[in-house]
């Protein structure tokens, strides 16, 4: 098991560090998945039987609505994502205190909003709603105002703790939260 567990633990690293956009891209879509099926779970959603879903733990997962969420990370949160946090570092490197709050208050000014609307946007379009900003104007505000509760303590932990390298795995799992949060948004917000 040991042996096992060295051998995944060296595969990932040398996958990150070959393929980091492609790694952390897979990451993201492996979170919001899980994400959107946690969802699913806890909310106890009856999806109409069709030959997407699936019964599982007492409860059905439409696998459509996780392959979408599951897209979006995968396309937008990962590369997008791993492109931000590269940038950023290079902006403002370092981990002095003044550069920390510094890079939370980018961070939540002008990378929250776009994969809040990348979210609600791409999950309209991939479920083919004929107004594909209606779930956008309705959640953004409530989601938005979270995002400002969340991410800026998980950020300074990212910031100040986690190796720039491993920084987009962090937040992916910050993001499995967070996806969480959407997710519920998304379901709840336009009940």
């Amino acid at each position: 098991m040991a042996t096992m567990l060295r051998f995944f633990t060296s595969g990932t690293k040398k996958a990150f560090a070959k393929y980091p956009m492609l790694s952390n891209s897979l990451t993201y879509c492996g979170l919001y998945a899980a994400a959107e099926v946690t969802q699913q779970l806890i909310l106890k959603e009856q999806p109409q039987h069709t030959k997407n879903s699936t019964s599982m733990m007492e409860g059905r997962i439409d696998w459509r609505k996780v392959g979408h969420v599951a897209l979006i990370g995968l396309v937008f949160n990962g590369p997008v994502g791993y492109t931000w946090y590269r940038l950023l570092d290079k902006w403002l490197p370092g981990t002095a205190r003044r550069t920390i709050i510094k890079k939370m208050i980018i961070d939540q000014l002008c990378a929250c909003p776009p994969f809040i609307c990348a979210f609600y946007v791409g999950i309209s379009i991939l479920e083919r709603k004929k107004d594909i900003y209606a779930s956008l104007k309705e959640k953004f505000i409530p989601s938005y105002l979270v995002g400002f509760a969340f991410w800026p303590p998980a950020q300074a932990v990212n910031f100040i703790f986690i190796p720039s390298h491993l920084r987009i795995v962090y937040v992916a799992s910050a993001g499995f939260v967070w996806a969480n949060v959407l997710c519920f948004i998304n379901k709840r917000v336009s009940r």
